[in-house]
């Protein structure tokens, strides 16, 4: 008779650790957490509603996810939200809006005047009053002869 092999016994798996936290721009571990803790309630104010159906109704009316998303304070909250209308609350690791953001919201960032981002450029060239001659002029200037 054939021998049966039984498998060899699977080693345990690994404890699941928590990622840390990658911040950026002057955060630090205890600041962020603070940062959270005046954005985190117990449970959701009625009304309110989650991040993903925002992002989908403004994609309805014709606004960006990148654009709301900013106005809520972009990733993870960290910044100031463009208006009070924009401001959000998280319970547990959701976010959650205010549904004047379908109303109000929306109209201000329906309005191209609303948060407008100067955007930084090179400095336009100036132009020299009394030229310079250069060799293709001194060219031209031969040829016309």
């Amino acid at each position: 008779m054939a021998e049966v092999k039984k498998p060899a016994p699977k080693a345990p798996k690994k404890e699941k650790v928590a990622k840390p936290i990658r911040l950026t721009k002057g955060w630090t571990e205890k600041s962020w957490l603070e940062h959270k803790a005046t954005m985190t309630k117990e449970a959701i104010p009625e009304g309110w509603l989650p991040m993903s159906e925002i992002v989908k109704k403004a994609k309805e009316a014709g606004i960006k996810s990148s654009r709301i998303c900013s106005a809520m304070g972009g990733d993870r909250a960290k910044n100031a939200p463009w208006a009070p209308v924009f401001q959000v609350v998280y319970v547990g690791s959701r976010k959650y809006g205010s549904p004047k953001i379908l109303t109000e919201g929306f109209a201000k960032l329906n309005d191209p005047e609303f948060h407008k981002v100067v955007r930084k450029g090179r400095p336009k060239k100036v132009k020299l009053a009394d030229k310079t001659p250069s060799i293709m002029d001194a060219f031209n200037k031969a040829g016309e002869d």
